[in-house]
């Protein structure tokens, strides 16, 4: 299983647009041979600083992983 996560920015007030586009778009992605799931999240202001994603284990070895060098396995 391949999961793909985009994080993209919306100009400020075209958040509506965008959904709206997502929305239209989702049919077709759906009915793309092995997918699964297609969901959008948003952030929520919290207060707490974003997450970073430290490492990852594969079955085959281990690669790590930070924000300012990131490495495909």
């Amino acid at each position: 299983m391949i999961n793909v996560i985009a994080s993209i920015q919306i100009i400020e007030g075209k958040l509506s647009k965008f959904i709206e586009i997502f929305k239209s778009n989702v049919p077709k992605v759906i009915e793309e041979k092995g997918c699964i799931e297609y969901v959008p999240t948003v952030d929520v202001p919290t207060g707490l600083p974003p997450q970073e994603l430290m490492f990852q284990y594969t079955k085959r070895n281990t690669k790590t992983y930070t924000s300012r060098n990131i490495r495909t396995v």
